[in-house]
């Protein structure tokens, strides 16, 4: 089974420390560990965030969830993931970022299976995006991720890991759609707003975490 690296740092630019912001008490990287921590088809779930000294606060909740965790350089996230994914001798990797707490178990347990069965480099919900922003998974070969990082040059491509891996015809893809498109509907968190909707979600839940996607779609219809 594949392994989720999690992308996450305490200082992004625009809403500092917004991983660990909490709702309900509950910071929003938790809730997506736990929420991860639902399926079944992962083997293993790896924090990757930075050498940064900020980011000691994120290595102590990995330790209190007893999930692994990598520290590695702050912007060149592909370096980071590459690196990650070298250490604990990964062969398939799935890619989600912190900023999006609520990604759907039983999206993702799809997602895996598709990857799985046609054997596929790349598979993601996101080549055409129906998914709600915040939704976002991508999975992909340890191979793939190498031959990406051993030929980066771009800053973008530094940046946003599968940049080039999802563009290029050489690999063998797959995208996951949804039947309409949601794509206009934000669950990610950027701002401080974003984080006051996840919250008014949540709380219409009782501020069950594991909400899932049919759910939320039912009550934005």
């Amino acid at each position: 089974n594949p392994a989720v690296i999690i992308q996450a740092r305490y200082n992004s630019k625009r809403f500092k420390g917004k991983v660990l912001s909490k709702i309900n008490n509950i910071s929003l990287l938790e809730i997506l560990i736990k929420r991860l921590k639902k399926s079944n088809k992962i083997s293993k779930i790896i924090v990757a965030c930075t050498t940064n000294k900020d980011d000691k606060k994120i290595v102590k909740l990995c330790d209190k969830l007893k999930v692994s965790c990598y520290r590695g350089p702050e912007h060149n996230v592909l370096k980071r993931y590459y690196l990650a994914a070298r250490k604990f001798k990964l062969k398939n990797i799935i890619r989600i970022t912190s900023d999006c707490p609520l990604v759907d178990i039983k999206t993702l347990n799809n997602l895996i299976l598709q990857f799985t069965q046609k054997n596929l480099d790349y598979a993601s919900n996101t080549l055409n995006p129906t998914y709600p922003d915040g939704m976002d998974i991508e999975i992909f070969s340890f191979k793939v991720l190498k031959e990406r990082f051993l030929s980066s040059k771009s800053k973008k491509e530094k940046e946003h890991v599968t940049t080039l891996i999802s563009t290029s015809k050489k690999y063998k893809k797959y995208g996951l759609k949804l039947e309409e498109n949601y794509s206009k509907l934000r669950l990610t968190v950027d701002t401080k707003y974003d984080l006051y909707v996840i919250n008014k979600l949540l709380k219409y839940f009782n501020y069950n975490i594991h909400i899932d996607l049919d759910k939320i779609i039912k009550l934005y219809k």
